[in-house]
């Protein structure tokens, strides 16, 4: 039996109970204007359509390889793993601020606040020792 493996990115589109869900619940309750650090971190997703039409693709290959001797190196499938995304890199913090203008709140340059990875860093290290302690390193 003849295996691969398809990895979206996030996946976004009709049936989707997570991302535009949770996008847009930030979006309604006014954390859409906060944003972890400065960088430029790019992100990309998956329309639902584009990772069925994959999963298509990959069945189609899947089917002639088992039907024919093995596959040369550069078109083989088997065993393989395939990233699949729509190759729109966008700022990861834009999408959060796109989904909220979809949802009539949109946040203008000046209101976005940053903070500071370090400070972010400095309280999960905390918790995370604080954590510690209490559970006296059982956890």
């Amino acid at each position: 039996m003849l295996t691969a493996s398809i990895r979206p990115a996030t996946i976004y589109g009709a049936g989707d109970g997570m991302m535009t869900m949770y996008l847009t619940s930030q979006a309604l309750n006014g954390r859409a204007k906060y944003r972890l650090g400065t960088g430029p971190y790019l992100y990309d997703s998956t329309y639902v359509e584009n990772g069925t039409h994959a999963q298509m693709l990959l069945a189609r290959a899947l089917v002639k390889a088992a039907a024919s001797a093995p596959l040369s190196a550069d078109t083989k499938v088997e065993g393989e793993a395939f990233f699949v995304t729509n190759d729109e890199h966008i700022p990861f913090w834009d999408l959060h601020r796109l989904v909220a203008e979809v949802a009539g709140l949109p946040i203008k340059d000046e209101d976005v606040r940053c903070i500071p990875i370090w400070l972010v860093m400095t309280i999960v290290s905390f918790a995370e020792w604080t954590y510690w302690i209490f559970s006296l390193g059982r956890k």
